[in-house]
């Protein structure tokens, strides 16, 4: 008999305990399946499959997941993720690369062939090396940066602000790994243990390479999509107020961004002339990571000059952010404080 009850659907973001989190759910109720990966764009083993399933989990984007799912079941979907730390996300995700390799056998024949070539590729690198791990992020950009923005939200991540906030509304709840506990109890609606953690291992490089300068900078530009979702997650999870204890960008310490009260805005030589209002909106992307740019320039040029957007329009976004920072405490002062009062 089909099953009309709510499907529990993970969406496993790699290397955010989500082993663990399957782990449970199996002791929890056996009549689930992780790693759906092989089925997902099979309709008819699917279909079957979600028939008497409980839950069903798989590094599988959201989008993805549920058009499929939509597509042979007319049972609600209950959503659900696993958020990590950006930059532990990401050291643990390239290190995992390194590993398969040294499980060996069946487990890494078992990858895809461009899995195998990228853990190949990083293997053969200097990884005490900032800039050749950089060129590495760079060159597998999309399966590294951002990762768990693309795997939750959009592929790729187009947007910051309300839009962000708009689909974090399709999950019933989203975790960081500060609440798994929470998580795993809301959504099995019992005191399943939360025990030692599956899948971990041991790192083959000196973590440090994400802690240097030249490192920390690309990824303030280039992995900046997961750091402000993580941050706005870590905030619902604390009661929507500002958290200085968890730094937005690799380079800030707590005390750095506790200190960051006030966002001082001076003219720049060789701006257009709403150079102000640009100036602002760059201040504000450095410091919070609230985009008042078009989504189609992330350079560091175009945060001072590939602007589409029209004077009217960025008075008013300025004015709404400025009110919003206003209610944590933050105050915008400008060179030209006229501009958008």
């Amino acid at each position: 008999m089909t099953r009309t009850d709510p499907l529990i659907v993970y969406i496993h973001i790699p290397k955010t305990a989500g082993s663990t989190l399957n782990h449970i759910l199996q002791r929890w109720d056996r009549a689930g399946m992780s790693h759906c990966e092989a089925i997902i764009d099979d309709p008819v083993r699917l279909r079957k499959a979600v028939a008497n399933l409980t839950w069903i989990s798989g590094h599988v984007s959201r989008d993805r997941m549920r058009s499929a799912l939509s597509a042979v079941t007319e049972r609600p979907l209950r959503l659900f993720t696993v958020l990590r730390e950006p930059t532990r996300q990401l050291m643990s995700h390239y290190n995992w690369l390194i590993e398969i390799h040294h499980r060996g056998g069946a487990f890494y024949d078992g990858h895809p062939p461009q899995i195998k070539a990228i853990s190949e590729q990083i293997r053969g690198t200097d990884n005490s090396d900032p800039a050749a791990v950089i060129e590495n992020l760079k060159r597998y950009r999309g399966l590294l940066l951002n990762n768990q923005s693309k795997v939750a939200l959009a592929n790729p991540p187009d947007w910051f602000g309300p839009k962000m906030v708009e689909r974090l509304q399709d999950f019933e709840a989203i975790s960081s790994e500060h609440h798994l506990q929470d998580l795993i109890w809301h959504i099995t609606d019992t005191d399943v243990s939360l025990d030692a953690r599956e899948n971990e291992s041991g790192y083959h490089f000196d973590r440090a390479v994400f802690s240097d300068p030249l490192m920390q900078a690309f990824l303030r530009d280039h992995h900046a999509f997961d750091y402000r979702l993580y941050k706005l997650v870590r905030e619902q999870e604390l009661g929507a107020e500002p958290t200085p204890d968890i730094a937005e960008v690799p380079s800030e310490s707590p005390a750095q961004t506790a200190a960051a009260d006030t966002l001082a805005v001076t003219e720049s030589p060789g701006l257009p002339e709403d150079r102000i209002l640009r100036q602002l909106a760059y201040e504000i992307w450095r410091t919070t990571r609230f985009d008042l740019r078009p989504a189609t320039d992330q350079t560091a040029e175009g945060r001072a000059t590939g602007w589409t957007r029209d004077r009217g329009e960025m008075v008013l976004l300025a004015r709404r952010v400025r009110r919003r920072l206003a209610t944590r405490g933050v105050e915008l002062t400008l060179a030209d404080d006229e501009a958008i009062s």
